[in-house]
């Protein structure tokens, strides 16, 4: 039986891991360069020890400019956080209507 300290920290399964995120987002910024999409930023969190979700939400809903947010995650860290910033771009990108 191998000890879980060893398995959970080798290196090799780390690089694993963030050549796997690295190949998805190469993979994703290819496919949209083929179609003329184009993109404001593209953004890679890795642990998020500093930046969660939520607040890179808050920050890419400032971008007046950008008509869509695409996030790709596995998890949400501080749900409540994450959804207040979902709620406020939602807010901000919603049409306006003139009346």
């Amino acid at each position: 039986m191998t000890p879980v300290r060893e398995t959970f920290w080798n290196i090799p399964h780390w690089a694993e891991i963030a050549q796997y995120v690295l190949a998805l987002i190469t993979a994703i910024v290819d496919w949209a360069r083929g179609r003329s999409i184009g993109f404001s930023h593209v953004v890679s969190l890795g642990d998020m020890a500093d930046v969660d979700f939520g607040d890179l939400l808050d920050y890419l809903a400032g971008d007046v400019q950008s008509r869509a947010i695409l996030l790709y995650m596995e998890s949400v860290t501080h749900a409540p956080k994450f959804m207040s910033a979902a709620r406020r771009a939602m807010q901000r990108r919603l049409p306006r209507h003139s009346s």
